[in-house]
């Protein structure tokens, strides 16, 4: 049974996101693909404040269609919904073309793929003119977006965000000072500067029944635009006191295993600690007694732990990218040898074009076609040989690239795996979460074992802990047996 993806996104009106729903949906059931049949693909996010890449519905789709064989065309209202760049969008054409899925467009109407399977040439032109539209409109928004926060700023109007202790938002949405409240902000800096922390600070407002987060209060002592009011010499201690309480954490900010962890009592994500130890968000003295505790203290070493994730996910994708390069050679092998034959036939019908012109004006001359016959033949000789300018680059160009990763060597297993020592913190980290999905963690009385789950396979690596100190060793499970891999490189 064949199915659809209906996928559809807004910004900002819920109302406009179900519209598109139903619209999308119907055209696709009266192509033959009843709601029983379709896979609703729904989001609601900002096109300002998100990256392509940050955007749930482009991946999801991907996780779909690569899950699922059955999945033969996706519908989406306009091309502008599927995403904002011109990459992405040739991206995921490119992706859809790979397993020939057809992507059907409401507004315009577009047909990607001809009933054949080949890729119909003017959707494609149409494609491209549409992506070049909306990767410029949404240049425009964010140069709209700007102008206007800066138009605000200068004219001292509220730009969006918390409004700060001791203000209010007038008529003409500019923040002033509130008469009876505008000591706390100044008793705020004050106290800061006498040595109080932050979440003292933020227990002091809550006793008067003002709150602020701990990040808000962060936020306000750092904000230049109340210097005015607390006084220049206040504020300038206050950004004195916040650097030397400042501690550089470098380790905690690409810390390799933050988020994938799995608490196994409440279900929340691990993160790091100031001592360098995997813990339970929810495990958290300032939580105890709430609803949001979690009774689950046990701890996983950050080194050790990050020492695994990094050597695993390194064999990982080094076993991908020998896969990949072979398959890749193979498919790059087959198209040098078809694309000169391919190119050779398109310049011949390129010159013949010329022929066919004189024809038309030959037998206009000849008076056997009139005038609109005449520009009518033309119109479409001219038509048909842009289309194949066009083919031709795209196919030379093809060529070029193909001809130039040819005389490039393929980076082998052992160079890879030799490079990752030379990466920064955060490329390792981004190496890792791409190649690791989740870690699982199983805690009994003697050990405790985490499970490492693959994002693009059903690959899986298991470790067991045993002991501590002195008396620490790490097993890794493959299959039946258990190797010791305690000092073994890579693992420690």
């Amino acid at each position: 049974m064949k199915k659809a993806i209906i996928f559809t996104r807004v910004s900002s009106d819920r109302q406009h996101l179900e519209e598109q729903e139903s619209r999308t949906s119907a055209l696709a059931a009266s192509e033959g693909y009843p709601p029983e049949q379709q896979i609703l693909i729904s989001y609601k996010e900002s096109a300002l404040r998100l990256s392509e890449e940050a955007r749930m519905g482009i991946s999801d789709l991907k996780e779909y269609i690569s899950k699922d064989s059955e999945i033969n065309a996706v519908y989406g209202f306009e091309i502008s919904r599927l995403a904002r760049s011109q990459k992405t969008l040739f991206n995921l054409r490119d992706f859809l073309l790979e397993r020939h899925i057809q992507l059907r467009i409401v507004e315009p109407d577009i047909h990607m793929l001809n009933p054949d399977g080949t890729l119909n040439e003017m959707a494609n032109m149409a494609f491209s003119m549409f992506a070049m539209m909306a990767e410029q409109e949404m240049r425009l928004k964010k140069e709209r977006f700007r102008n206007g926060r800066e138009r605000n700023r200068k004219l001292g109007r509220f730009n969006g965000g918390h409004i700060p202790l001791g203000f209010r938002l007038n008529e003409e949405n500019i923040l002033v000072p509130k008469e009876d409240s505008v000591h706390l902000l100044i008793g705020l800096f004050s106290r800061y500067r006498d040595g109080w922390s932050i979440v003292r600070l933020r227990q002091w407002l809550d006793s008067l029944g003002i709150h602020y987060s701990a990040q808000n209060i962060k936020l306000m002592l750092s904000r230049e635009s109340l210097r005015a009011v607390v006084g220049d010499e206040a504020f300038d201690e206050c950004q004195k006191v916040k650097k030397s309480r400042y501690k550089e954490r470098k380790y905690r900010k690409f810390s390799l295993c933050e988020g994938l962890i799995g608490c196994p009592e409440c279900g929340r994500a691990y993160t790091i600690r100031s001592n360098h130890v995997y813990n339970c968000v929810y495990h958290d003295c300032q939580r105890k007694g709430t609803d949001l505790y979690c009774p689950n203290s046990v701890g996983l070493s950050a080194r050790r732990m990050d020492a695994i994730v990094l050597t695993t996910a390194s064999l990982w994708k080094s076993l991908d990218l020998v896969e990949d390069a072979e398959e890749l050679r193979k498919d790059n092998e087959k198209k040098r040898v078809l694309l000169p034959i391919k190119i050779q036939a398109l310049s011949e019908k390129i010159e013949k074009c010329a022929e066919r012109k004189s024809r038309v004006a030959e037998n206009y001359e000849e008076g056997i076609i009139n005038r609109v016959k005449r520009d009518d033949k033309l119109s479409k000789i001219r038509t048909d040989e842009m289309q194949m300018q066009i083919e031709l680059a795209r196919l030379q160009n093809e060529l070029s690239r193909l001809s130039g990763e040819a005389r490039s060597p393929i980076i082998t297993q052992a160079e890879f795996l030799e490079s990752v020592s030379n990466m920064s913190q955060e490329e390792k980290y981004w190496l890792v979460h791409g190649a690791i999905n989740s870690i699982e963690l199983e805690i009994s009385g003697e050990f405790k074992t985490v499970t490492i789950y693959s994002s693009n396979s059903e690959r899986t690596a298991k470790f067991r802990f045993y002991g501590q100190a002195r008396h620490f060793r790490l097993i890794q499970l493959i299959d039946d047996a258990e190797i010791d891999v305690t000092n073994v490189p890579g693992y420690k």
